[in-house]
């Protein structure tokens, strides 16, 4: 049995620095300690056994996708007598790229 999903929009605004990495000459990213990610996400899986709870195991690995690619620092609005409730964002258009990567796990 197959199963994935398309084009799930995170946003993480904490943690998602991209240093340390190898650069070689065409390398255009500049190194930074922290930055907003925002991505879509396209995953697909196969099930190994027939007899599963499939609608359990797809919202288990979709909250999985989410918790290790979104994670959002509110901006303090505090001091503006507001209060953010996981609303305001700036969103970016640079640095962008395409990531794409498959996962394997033996049987």
């Amino acid at each position: 049995m197959h199963a994935g999903l398309s084009n799930l929009v995170v946003l993480k605004t904490k943690h998602s620095g991209f240093a340390g990495f190898i650069r070689e000459p065409f390398t255009t990213l500049p190194e930074t300690s922290d930055r907003i990610f925002a991505t879509a996400v396209n995953a697909q899986w196969l099930y190994a056994n027939e007899a599963l709870d499939y609608d359990a195991l797809w919202t288990r690995v979709r909250q999985l996708l989410v918790d290790t690619f979104a994670a959002h620092l509110p901006v303090d609005l505090t001091p503006l007598g507001l209060e953010n409730r996981n609303e305001i964002f700036m969103p970016v258009d640079e640095p962008h790229g395409l990531i794409e990567a498959t996962l394997r796990r033996g049987a």
